[in-house]
């Protein structure tokens, strides 16, 4: 072999060690390979997708026991009912109860529902609250009276949504817990 073919298959060696310390470098640097694209970028949208699902979501309300008076509130309209001092119309019989309940009480109750039937589905235990700054409106946890998922354990995902009042903002957030 002349000396001219030994320097090409050197050059051909070293690109091809580079190459190979190029993808090693990479998968050194990458991150998390064990993640699939779902878990990546879908996973990290679900409590925000619940969330806003379970806000626009319209329930009965009726009026009277009679049953013949009822209007569709969406939860959001009914939380925003319930945290607006300048509100507080909307009292929504629950026959369950024999009796009238508040806005946010017949929105805490309609959200345990959804959620419940949902998140039991998955089997993932949650949390939410709305709050108007340090007052709690409404506040609940699940799956199972037993979980001890709060907004103070360790988080999967979490969801964020604000809704101007008169003279405030409601803050609602929900989480999933790891």
């Amino acid at each position: 072999m002349n000396n001219k073919s030994q320097m090409e298959i050197l050059g051909l060696a070293i690109v091809f060690v580079l190459i190979i310390l190029g993808f090693l470098l990479y998968l050194r640097f990458s991150g998390d390979i064990s993640k699939t694209p779902k878990e990546e970028y879908l996973l990290p949208a679900k409590a925000q997708s619940i969330l806003t699902a379970m806000l626009r979501t319209s329930v009965e309300c009726c009026d009277d026991a009679s049953g013949d008076n009822c209007v569709s509130y969406s939860i959001s309209d009914l939380l925003k009912d319930g945290a607006d001092i300048t509100l507080g119309d909307i009292q929504c019989w629950n026959f369950d109860d024999d009796g009238p309940n508040s806005s946010e009480e017949y929105a805490q109750e309609q959200m345990d529902i959804l959620l419940g039937r949902s998140m039991e589905v998955w089997d993932e235990d949650y949390w939410y609250k709305a709050a108007v700054g340090n007052n709690v409106i409404v506040q609940g946890k699940g799956v199972g009276d037993e979980s001890t998922c709060s907004e103070d354990s360790r988080q999967r995902d979490t969801g964020f949504h604000a809704i101007e009042l008169r003279t405030d903002t409601l803050e609602i957030t929900f989480g999933i817990c790891t």
